[in-house]
């Protein structure tokens, strides 16, 4: 019997929409990101980001010199399986990560609020551009020839 619904295409077709959607969906958290560092606001648009004040060491935030910045828009998330992990942490001159300086050793901080950088965020515009295009992504499964 002939597949009239077209069942085998469409199954074939849903295979790629989670790795589809995984790397799409990160690219558009990377482009709010970006937003993000350039109107040096949270994702919501309503609240600046708080000055920092460096104390007497030099600043370990790389987005001084844009290499946190270029980390969070230009990193290539690493896909295995259903999960996507976008990592920024890029390297200092003196060898450090920028996330491990934070969160590890002597510089830890004691809560997640104090470590947490405001432009990587999941704001409800995201959410909303993300569920859009998941409900791309299975449609298009639907609508192959």
């Amino acid at each position: 019997m002939a597949d009239k619904f077209n069942f085998a295409a469409v199954s074939s077709a849903l295979k790629n929409v989670e790795k589809d959607f995984l790397v799409k969906g990160i690219k558009l958290a990377q482009e709010e990101m970006k937003e993000n560092f350039e109107s040096e606001s949270s994702a919501e648009g309503n609240k600046s980001w708080e000055d920092i004040s460096y104390r007497d060491v030099p600043p370990p935030i790389l987005d001084l010199t844009g290499e946190l910045k270029n980390e969070a828009i230009n990193g290539v998330p690493q896909i295995s399986g259903n999960k996507a992990v976008l990592t920024i942490d890029p390297i200092d001159s003196r060898g450090k990560g920028y996330a491990s300086y934070h969160q590890e050793g002597e510089n830890q901080y004691r809560s997640k609020s104090e470590f947490q950088r405001e432009f990587v965020t999941q704001s409800s515009s995201l959410t909303e551009k993300q569920v859009g295009l998941l409900e791309n992504l299975v449609n298009n499964s639907f609508n192959q020839k």
